[in-house]
């Protein structure tokens, strides 16, 4: 059964709302903008709990959600096929079934299915413009420890520099999407992918680590992100808004951390290295 669930929100929502809407629903959504100026946006999930969240979450930002059953359609094909490739600093993200040859730039041969990470979000186009930065000052350091992997994009460009590490992520289908996306750019070999959380990792140090998640996350795992880094190791964080990026850099700053803001529109990320 798919459900769809129809939402109305003023317009000036719309930065905030499909910015949190990319990280909840990276499967994609409809928007048409209303003749009274608001705008309309439509998903749909099989997960009717899914859809009820998402509704009761966003209701500060919207003026209306509509619940409905409706005919299913290959709704996950046809968003691929509105994918194309692109350049994020050192690297072209290419969407699987895409033909791209580029000597110019480091290929990631991406599907995402279910899982977040095409590049397509600023929050993962951050962390790849800050990976190409280090890459650039020659400051990368091995292994890297990728939080929230999802399809695993961030762990494969790390490979592709010549990293190896870990990927993490509490949902199984997320680490079964990253396992065949680094099968198919050949650097599966590099990448030790489980599921599970911070903890998996206790104990362990890492020259690189992303945590590409949400702000509360960021927030309650601090002590630990800040004890997995090494101390010449670098600390990427982004998934959050950019209202909320000065009180996530004062907390790291507490930890011991020099952090350097990278912006994308409503979204912000954080280079963090030890003081």
């Amino acid at each position: 059964m798919l459900f769809c669930l129809q939402i109305t929100a003023p317009h000036e929502s719309y930065d905030q709302l499909t910015g949190l809407l990319s990280v909840y629903v990276p499967t994609g959504w409809q928007e048409e903008t209303l003749s009274s100026g608001d705008i309309r946006i439509t998903l749909y999930d099989t997960n009717q709990e899914l859809l009820d969240t998402l509704a009761k979450d966003l209701s500060p930002l919207i003026l209306k959600a509509e619940q409905s059953e409706c005919q299913e359609r290959d709704w996950q094909k046809q968003w691929l096929d509105s994918l194309h490739p692109r350049t994020i600093g050192a690297f072209i993200v290419v969407p699987h079934g895409k033909v791209e040859d580029s000597s110019d730039h480091i290929p990631l041969y991406i599907e995402p299915k279910n899982a977040f990470g095409t590049g397509e979000h600023q929050t993962t186009a951050l962390c790849l413009r800050i990976l190409s930065h280090l890459a650039t000052t020659k400051t990368l350091k091995t292994p890297f420890l990728d939080l929230g992997t999802g399809s695993g994009i961030l762990a494969i460009a790390a490979a592709k520099l010549g990293l190896d590490g870990v990927g993490l992520d509490i949902e199984a289908d997320a680490i079964q999407c990253a396992r065949e996306n680094a099968e198919k750019n050949a650097v599966a070999h590099a990448i030790s992918l489980k599921q599970g959380s911070i903890e998996e990792v206790h104990g362990q140090r890492f020259g690189l680590v992303f945590a590409n998640i949400l702000a509360n996350p960021l927030r309650s795992m601090a002590n630990d992100l800040a004890a997995c880094v090494a101390e010449e190791g670098s600390l990427i964080l982004s998934g959050f808004l950019d209202i909320q990026c000065e009180s996530l850099s004062a907390l790291y700053t507490d930890l011991g951390f020099h952090c350097t803001q990278y912006e994308d529109g409503e979204w912000s990320a954080l280079l963090c290295t030890h003081a």
